[in-house]
């Protein structure tokens, strides 16, 4: 049987100098020094928060191949959309058969994207490393493949935070 964590303050899995605030589902942008006496946030309950179980827990845009897919983090899985369209290579096929390999194969427009999804429970192990100043990948390792996700710094941390915290139970 698994052990939920209760809703209340703990070691910040980040920041050990600092408390934030578990909801009994996720980590919350709330944070405290350690050793101050602390109450839960205005904002969040003491208790368990009910919520959507079919809603993500977190969202995101990755931003790789001029393609921008929503990925969204559930306790289960990790889902984005493969969105179609014309790829380099396609199009300059297209060009030097003067449109007739585009007639043959067809374009794929925006409905004709298709979901891909990791199980949660084949997520091997998840690691970030900066590409630039802007941004940051997240790869997600599962056996025999690593999937990368580029996004910013900031959903970068929180994306490889949810997906730790969801390994480790």
């Amino acid at each position: 049987m698994i052990q939920q964590t209760p809703a209340g303050w703990h070691p910040d899995p980040q920041n050990p100098s600092q408390l934030r605030w578990w909801d009994g589902y996720r980590w919350s942008q709330h944070t405290h020094p350690v050793g101050i006496p602390t109450a839960p946030p205005a904002a969040m309950p003491a208790g368990p928060v009910l919520r959507n179980p079919h809603a993500p827990l977190f969202r995101f845009t990755s931003h790789i191949s001029g393609k921008n897919p929503i990925v969204e983090i559930y306790e289960d899985r990790i889902e984005w959309e493969r969105v179609g369209g014309v790829s380099g290579g396609k199009a300059a096929a297209a060009v030097m058969t003067m449109g007739m390999s585009l007639a043959v194969t067809g374009i794929r427009n925006n409905r004709d994207s298709r979901t891909q999804m990791i199980p949660m429970r084949s997520v091997t192990s998840v690691s970030t490393r900066r590409d630039g100043a802007l941004y940051t990948i997240v790869q997600v390792m599962v056996p025999g493949d690593t999937i990368e996700f580029r996004t910013s710094h900031a959903e970068a941390s929180r994306a490889k935070s949810v997906i730790t915290q969801l390994m480790l139970r």
